[in-house]
């Protein structure tokens, strides 16, 4: 891979970028045990394991999997009674919910730094057999399920709670046509929706840094055939900037990062700082 270090400020950042394969989710309170997915009994599992690989045990039919910020729950997707549904689990695959159960697919839950709501995609088909999809919110027991982005022609997927969990970023195509996909931003009582990228013909998955100044994302362009690098903007679009600036390599899914919380014994508030993972 040739890879160019030509540009300082790019020169800087990947001084704190960690490029990583992600093959899991690490528990929040400890990162001594991993979720993962596997299809080993012919269906998609969730299973869980100890972090030197000892102790692997089945928990639930699903896929995607994503830890509460506790460590005690997990929230899942499953077509146990429908098409795609959203539920959540005890950590050790007792006890589980489903949250939405409708008919529509919903897909990749994410969880609010707080583990009190949960944001996911929920997708359906239109009379000519298209998807489309909106970004909804559910409490975590279930309740005050909610549609936030409300466009029937459009889909918009993969969200990302900020950390203070005031707004939710998400990929969408901005059109019917789907040509281009852009990074929006929307308040998480579903107002002041605003798109940050432009002119490009796909960005997506974005990913917020553990303090909210920034988001992290894909980007693609024409001039770059079918290849893709990984940018950061400040959390309101201004200041792009491309980290990877890879020739000939296609990169997706950054992941901030977090270190352990600080947590202040007076207010008992939680502070992260981070820097990026990679997913090819």
């Amino acid at each position: 891979m040739n890879r160019k270090h030509n540009s300082p400020r790019s020169s800087l950042l990947m001084m704190y970028m960690t490029l990583l394969l992600i093959p899991a989710s690490f528990a929040q309170d400890g990162g001594d045990e991993i979720l993962f997915t596997s299809n080993l009994d012919g269906e998609w599992t969730i299973y869980l394991m100890n972090a030197d690989g000892t102790d692997s045990r089945r928990l639930e039919r699903g896929g995607t999997p994503s830890w509460s910020p506790d460590g005690t729950k997990i929230a899942f997707t499953s077509n146990h009674d429908g098409p795609g549904d959203i539920y959540v689990m005890d950590a050790n695959g007792k006890n589980s919910k489903n949250l939405t159960l409708d008919a529509r697919h919903e897909v990749t839950p994410r969880w609010s730094s707080d583990g009190r709501r949960i944001a996911f995609g929920s997708s359906w088909l239109d009379a000519g057999n298209l998807h489309f999809s909106d970004i909804f919110i559910i409490n975590a027991d279930g309740g005050n399920h909610m549609n936030l982005t409300q466009t029937p022609r459009r889909y918009n997927t993969s969200p990302s709670w900020s950390p203070d969990g005031k707004r939710i970023a998400y990929g969408a195509y901005s059109n019917e046509a789907r040509v281009r996909r852009d990074i929006f931003v929307i308040n998480a009582d579903g107002t002041q929706s605003a798109r940050l990228t432009e002119d490009f013909p796909v960005n997506a998955y974005p990913g917020w840094s553990p303090d909210g100044t920034k988001i992290a994302f894909v980007r693609k362009t024409l001039e770059r055939d079918d290849s893709s690098d990984i940018y950061v903007m400040n959390a309101d679009g201004s200041g792009v900037i491309n980290i990877t600036q890879t020739q000939g390599v296609s990169e997706s899914k950054p992941l901030w990062r977090p270190t352990p919380f600080a947590v202040s014994s007076a207010t008992r508030l939680a502070t992260r700082w981070g820097v990026v993972k990679l997913m090819r």
